[in-house]
């Protein structure tokens, strides 16, 4: 890794973290880097430009990722969370994190979340998703999404929860849940569009006695 030509930006307000990941950036000579432990910057932000963001589960939102995802295109986007559970984390990529470092941060777990997200970058896995133009594509696949399969999607992959019960996606796509009755037509349409188009892999799981999550990693394309 080209150190001279990384910019690095943390915000946690974490004491330990901070300090660990300081003392590593300024041993491998990351010459620029930048520490916030108060309110996130949304100037700074929208006007500097990084390289890598890393970011405290503890002290960020959903839509401060996916703001700062927006605004921060190129950045490699890496979330420091105590977890370890796969379908949070894989939640959490819906909105833009390219990767995760596990609490407490030491020496060689930070090298490795770093690698693994260049490594990853145009990952083929990833689909990505179109409100505005209704498609979700992953490299020569385009598929076209209706509406309401839209608008579902989209609350799919904006919640804050990762599985969403029936009367919350109803009520999502603005729907009444003791008149309505399409939604598990409308699921069904959408899942075998997707198995067509996607040899057969499934868009969405239903989680029993709870609900419907995502079955893949999904990223907004803004």
């Amino acid at each position: 890794m080209n150190t001279s030509n990384n910019s690095f930006l943390i915000f946690t307000r974490d004491q330990l973290a901070r300090q660990a990941i300081e003392s590593l950036l300024a041993q491998r000579l990351y010459l620029s880097f930048e520490i916030e432990s108060g309110k996130l910057s949304s100037e700074r932000i929208r006007k500097s430009r990084f390289t890598h963001i890393l970011l405290d589960q503890a002290d960020i939102s959903l839509s401060d990722v996916s703001f700062i995802r927006k605004n921060q295109k190129d950045a490699e986007i890496i979330l420091i969370t105590p977890s370890s559970e796969h379908s949070e984390l894989h939640h959490f990529s819906h909105f833009g994190i390219d990767g995760f470092l596990k609490k407490p941060v030491a020496d060689e777990e930070f090298i490795s979340a770093v690698s693994r997200v260049k490594e990853s970058q145009g990952n083929p896995d990833i689909w990505w998703f179109n409100a505005d133009d209704r498609t979700l594509v992953k490299e020569d696949i385009t598929i076209p999404l209706t509406g309401t399969e839209s608008l579902m999607l989209t609350q799919l992959v904006i919640s804050d929860r990762r599985v969403l019960s029936k009367n919350d996606l109803i009520l999502r796509i603005d729907k009444d849940p003791e008149h309505y009755s399409g939604l598990e037509m409308c699921l069904s349409r959408l899942q075998k569009k997707f198995k067509t188009a996607a040899n057969g892999d499934r868009l969405i799981r239903s989680v029993r006695n709870r609900g419907y999550c995502l079955a893949q990693r999904i990223r907004v394309a803004y």
